[in-house]
């Protein structure tokens, strides 16, 4: 029988696939009148043996080599190989329904048409609402281009249309070579020559979403010669001449759809793109958007993306090349806050800004309470700010102005380009809070004026989800004042209280009513105990993740019990972790009646890991809990940290977001940045050494003579959100993402690669493989030898110890390993990506400050495994000046440095009037006992 269609296939590195393909087209129902292409474009994996099976098998199959030119080649070659009236082209990992073939011939035939289109669904993920999914719905019928049919370009798929071969070669059509977006170059322009196009209602053609990292459209956003290639492809679709202003208005909402997603990536991953490619993108879009008339990108305009639109339509290069707007005065219009613009045919949408004043941070000083935040405007960077800003309290119906102060912060997430945004204070002078009425309070906002126009906007102050820690009653010389916390409300409430209103308070945040409110039973039970149990007792808390007990709190924990019967150790129940504390002090169940009531009555948090996170009870979130209890709790938390700090990560751990009192530092690079970006003073620092080093020094007992190299990664983000579920389909989906990652494709190739066990073998070294602790549930994931021990419940250090050679990417481990002198090699695989999306770099140049070998490949990491080889694996650094530069607090006693620190912090809060509450816990104790 004559064949009447030709089924172009790309086949490349799709073993995986191509089977059921091939069986999607062969279960054609007029398969007979099929001819079927399958053009391997140099595959290096089954795919070729593949099809040339299923073409023995089928004899409607013909296999063809291509010489790895990409898709575009191969589907150009077939184009070039078809005889048949009609084509068709089909991506090798995916498939047609049985009656595709026929009903869409059917419709070229009966109505003399060029191109006929399908509907498309994708699986296994649900298929997204697309624009052009607004044709189908009403039957089978022919689109009119130039009439009711310009959604269909939106579709530039070639996979769900059927071609007539003799129009299309007479356009002399053809995709372009080395282009990522061919599809949309080629097919759109061909769509608007037919005008009429036939369209089955009816789905056609399935589209596999793989889930593979592989995949060309996971990978779109990620290299910038992409955002280029889709660039000259809205750009050669604006130059068609079309009959129609709708047609040329359809193009236009095309070109600022898709270009849309490329502008929120460009957004996302701006520290990729160098200048140079970001001067011509700037160059290229600012002619391209010239054409798009600004109505069309209106509703594409975000908070994120808005300063990316507003380069483009004013043509500010320094805009775009920054990644932010900067000014030093802002505009006010119809009680909008705005950033000036220069171009009338914009709109004011890129004019107004969701300016903001967040407070994170509330301090008590001596005549004032100061509330301390930081202004929020996304993308728009002030070195100062000239317009006059106050805060507005209200007092008696009358208006009390307070100046703002404002200072740098580099401690924000939402600095943009620079290090520092623009941070703001606000001094609440004490006798001004004492006239405060509780019964006629208003909630706090701020005045912005426009010295131009004189026009004024007058907004509420807003708070981080934190702000709860700082309720409570707080000391003024006459007398005391009350803050407040009203999440329902988003209001923090300031007034001056007594005894008599503090009692009352106090019995209102247990009944509500006759019924007890959430969180009563225990504020009930925290009062009725504090006088007996809890009365002057200087209550310390120690503790890690809850599970484990081998961090440098441990080792703080080990030392101070003894010391203090006071001191407490944090644990969860049935762990190795609570086990291995209750061998040396006193240990309290987490979650237990008796961690509630200690956590309340505690002066001290002492934690290596987020204190807030890892020592509140597990039922409450940080939130939750502070907003409930925070007006109890008057504890100081102390940082004492897990590993060296030396990256960039002064934002998390910044004082006015922990609220940290105290933070151990080791060395003077940590100092100067904890001071200057992380806003704390030299009183908050504690200079000694992390408490675990007292111990790396100590004579090792070791049983094995072979030397052992520890390989000893670090976690990623994005990589680890549900490891700690071991069963759950959400766990198996990350455990999916983590096995696709470089991460483990690189460990995993490494512990496997024979040239590697080789090297084991030859120096007679055995080598032990720890995970990271976040990474645990991901083990079963790599392949296992015999040559490479997997270890995650050995003890940290004495692991450490007993090793003789650290591979590590990041890990801040590598600092024990210099403390003890043993050479390091860094595998920094992923270097330039780990510091863009993980942490910023800060003091260590890993290629100006030797410290160890640095291996971006595993051929690197054998390289530098001889040169150790060479020197019987001794480390070759400076170790004096490793010392003088990383460990220059450190002690050989850093335990007992630590304790008299924090003993003597505890001396001086016990001698002083609690900062807190001292006004109203005497009476209240003595009326709650009675």
């Amino acid at each position: 029988m004559e064949k009447e269609i030709t089924i172009i296939v790309p086949v490349y590195n799709v073993e995986k696939y191509i089977s059921s393909c091939i069986e999607s087209l062969a279960n054609q129902s007029i398969y007979e009148n099929l001819e079927i292409i399958l053009i391997d474009d140099h595959s290096e994996d089954k795919s070729y043996d593949i099809c040339v099976k299923a073409s023995k098998s089928y004899p409607n199959i013909h296999v063809y080599k291509n010489k790895g030119k990409g898709v575009a080649a191969a589907r150009n070659m077939g184009i070039q190989l078809t005889v048949t009236p009609f084509l068709m082209f089909v991506d090798s990992d995916d498939q047609l329904y049985p009656y595709t073939c026929f009903k869409m011939l059917n419709f070229i035939n009966k109505h003399s048409l060029n191109i006929v289109m399908g509907d498309i669904e994708m699986f296994p993920a649900q298929t997204p609402n697309y624009v052009w999914k607004s044709l189908f719905g009403s039957g089978d019928y022919i689109l009119d281009l130039e009439t009711n049919g310009m959604k269909a370009i939106h579709c530039p798929s070639p996979c769900n249309k059927l071609f007539r071969t003799e129009w299309l070669k007479n356009q002399q059509f053809s995709f372009p070579e080395g282009m990522t977006f061919e599809d949309a170059f080629a097919i759109i322009p061909l769509m608007l020559k037919a005008k009429k196009i036939g369209l089955i209602d009816k789905v056609v053609y399935r589209y596999r979403k793989r889930e593979e990292s592989s995949s060309i459209m996971d990978q779109l956003f990620l290299n910038p010669q992409n955002f280029l290639d889709h660039l000259t492809v809205n750009e050669h679709l604006l130059e068609i001449q079309v009959a129609t202003p709708k047609m040329k208005e359809e193009i236009c909402q095309f070109v600022a759809r898709t270009y849309n997603g490329f502008l929120i990536a460009f957004e996302r991953n701006f520290s990729q793109f160098t200048e140079k490619q970001k001067k011509e993108l700037f160059d290229r879009l600012t002619t391209l958007y010239q054409q798009v008339p600004f109505p069309l990108i209106s509703s594409f305009i975000t908070t994120k993306n808005k300063w990316l639109y507003y380069s483009l339509y004013e043509e500010d290069w320094e805009t775009f090349k920054a990644g932010y707007f900067t000014t030093e005065f802002l505009r006010v219009k119809n009680q909008k806050i705005m950033i000036p613009i220069r171009r009338t045919r914009v709109t004011a949408k890129l004019e107004s800004n969701p300016f903001s004043i967040w407070i994170d941070f509330i301090e008590n000083k001596d005549t004032a309470l100061r509330l301390i935040g930081e202004i929020v405007l996304p993308h728009v960077h002030f070195d100062k700010l000239k317009n006059q800003l106050d805060l507005v309290l209200k007092i008696d119906e009358k208006e009390v102005l307070i100046e703002a102060k404002t200072f740098p912060r580099y401690d924000s997430l939402h600095t943009v380009g620079k290090e520092a945004v623009l941070g703001v204070f606000f001094d609440l002078p004490h006798e001004i809070l004492m006239k405060l009425n509780k019964n006629n309070i208003s909630s706090l906002s701020y005045r912005l004026k426009d010295e131009s126009t004189s026009e004024t906007v007058t907004l509420p102050l807003r708070f981080s989800g934190m702000i709860g820690k700082f309720q409570g009653v707080y000391p003024a010389a006459k007398g005391s004042f009350r803050l407040v916390w009203e999440k329902e409300h988003k209001q923090l409430l300031i007034y001056a209280t007594t005894v008599r209103d503090s009692f009352k308070y106090q019995f209102n945040k247990i009944f509500k009513g006759r019924k007890l409110r959430v969180g009563g039973k225990l504020r009930l039970a925290y009062w009725l105990t504090k006088p007996y149990f809890f009365f002057r007792k200087n209550i310390v808390l120690i503790g890690e993740r809850g599970d484990t007990f081998q961090d440098n709190a441990a080792h703080f924990f080990k030392y101070v019990a003894s010391q203090d019967k006071h001191h407490y150790y944090i644990g969860q129940a049935g762990s190795p972790g609570y086990e291995q504390a209750a061998l040396y002090g006193k240990v309290i169940k987490k979650d237990s009646i008796k961690h509630y009531l200690y956590l309340l009555n505690a002066c001290q948090l002492v934690n290596a890991y987020d204190i807030d996170a890892y020592m509140k009870p597990t039922n409450y979130t940080k939130e939750a809990y502070y907003n409930i209890f925070g007006d109890l709790i008057n504890y100081q938390r102390i940082f004492i940290q897990h590993g060296i700090t030396y990256n960039d990560v002064y934002y998390p751990l910044s004082k006015y977001k922990t609220n940290y009192a105290k933070v151990l530092i080791s060395n003077h690079y940590e100092k100067e940045r904890f001071m200057r970006k992380g806003n704390y003073q030299e009183s908050d620092l504690l200079a000694a050494g992390l408490s675990r080093f007292d111990k790396l020094l100590e004579p090792n007992i070791k049983k094995d003579e072979k030397k052992t190299i520890l390989i000893m990664p670090t976690w990623r983000v994005g990589l680890a959100g549900k490891s700690y579920l071991q069963h759950s389909e959400e766990t198996a989906s990350t455990m999916n993402t983590f096995k696709q990652s470089a991460y483990f494709r690189f460990f995993n190739t490494l512990i496997n690669d024979p040239k590697f066990l080789r090297f084991l073998k030859q120096h007679q070294l055995q080598c032990k493989f720890y995970l990271h602790y976040e990474f645990q549930g991901f083990l079963e994931c790599f392949d296992r030898n015999e040559q490479i021990q997997f270890v995650q419940k050995e003890p940290i250090q004495k692991l450490l110890k007993q090793s003789d050679l650290l591979i590590t990417d990041y890990s801040s481990v590598f600092f024990d390993f210099l403390y003890m002198k043993k050479p390091v090699i860094f595998t920094q695989f992923d270097q330039s990506d780990f510091f863009a999306t993980h942490y910023k770099r800060d003091y260590i140049d890993f290629q100006s400050i030797f410290i160890g070998d640095v291996a971006f490949d595993q051929n690197e990491v054998l390289m530098a495994l001889e040169s150790l080889a060479q020197r019987n694996f001794e480390s070759k650094v400076d170790h004096q000046q490793i010392h003088r530069e990383f460990f220059t607090y450190c002690s050989e006693n850093n335990r007992s440095t630590l304790w008299d620190m924090l003993n003597q912090i505890i001396g001086v809060r016990a001698k002083s009037s609690k900062r807190r509450r001292d006004n109203e816990e005497a009476p209240q104790r003595k009326v709650m006992s009675e």
